[in-house]
C-alpha cells in the first residue's frame, strides 16, 4: 500500500485501486450510530403514546359536537314545521331526535335513517342521565329547558351540555 497525499493506492494482482479516507471499512454501524438510531426511536415511540393517549378526549368532543348539533336539529325542525320536536336522552347510552312524540324518531339527512345515536362510534362515552328537551314551534324549549345533559369519559372527563330556558340556546362546558 503507497500513500499518496490524502488518499491510498493499493496495488493488488498488477491493477490499483484508490481509496479515499472513509471508505475504508464502512460495513456496519458504528456504536454511536446504533445509540443515536435508539434513542431516536425512544423518543419518537413517548412522542406516538402522548398522542394516542388522548384519543378518550377526542371521542369526548366529537360526541360532545354530535349531541349539541342533532339539538339544534331538532330546534330547526320544530321551527321550520311548526310541530314540536325533541331530543330524548338515555342512560343507557342513546338519545333519539324525535317528531312531536317520543318514539317516532325524525329521519337523519346524512344516513337517511332514523336518527337515533347508541354512541357506538365514541367509544368510552357515556350519556350521564336520562333528560328530554322539546321545542314548540318558535325554537323555544318547553320541556327541558334550563336542564343539562352530561356526556362521560371513562378517562374520567366530561362535557355539559345546557340548553338555554326561553331561548333554546345550546352550550358546551368542560365539567
Amino acid at each position: 500500500m503507497i500513500i499518496k497525499g490524502n488518499r491510498k493506492e493499493n496495488k493488488l494482482c498488477g491493477s490499483s485501486f484508490l481509496l479515499q479516507r472513509g471508505q475504508m471499512n464502512s460495513r456496519g454501524f458504528t456504536l454511536i450510530e446504533f445509540t443515536l438510531i435508539i434513542v431516536m426511536m425512544g423518543i419518537l415511540a413517548i412522542s406516538i403514546s402522548n398522542v394516542l393517549g388522548n384519543v378518550g378526549a377526542v371521542s369526548l368532543d366529537a360526541a360532545s359536537w354530535k349531541v349539541q348539533a342533532d339539538i339544534r336539529y331538532a330546534k330547526q325542525l320544530a321551527m321550520s314545521t311548526n310541530r314540536n320536536h325533541g331530543v330524548n336522552f338515555t342512560a343507557d347510552n342513546g338519545y333519539e331526535v324525535y317528531d312531536t312524540n317520543v318514539g317516532s324518531a325524525v329521519v337523519s339527512p346524512h344516513t337517511r335513517n332514523d336518527l337515533r345515536e347508541d354512541f357506538a362510534e365514541f367509544d368510552g362515552v357515556d350519556i350521564g342521565g336520562d333528560f328530554q328537551v322539546e321545542f314548540n314551534q318558535i325554537g323555544s324549549p318547553i320541556i327541558g329547558g334550563g336542564g343539562e345533559v352530561e356526556l362521560v369519559s371513562e378517562h374520567g372527563s366530561s362535557k355539559t351540555i345546557s340548553i338555554i330556558a326561553n331561548t333554546g340556546a345550546v352550550v358546551v362546558e368542560d365539567s
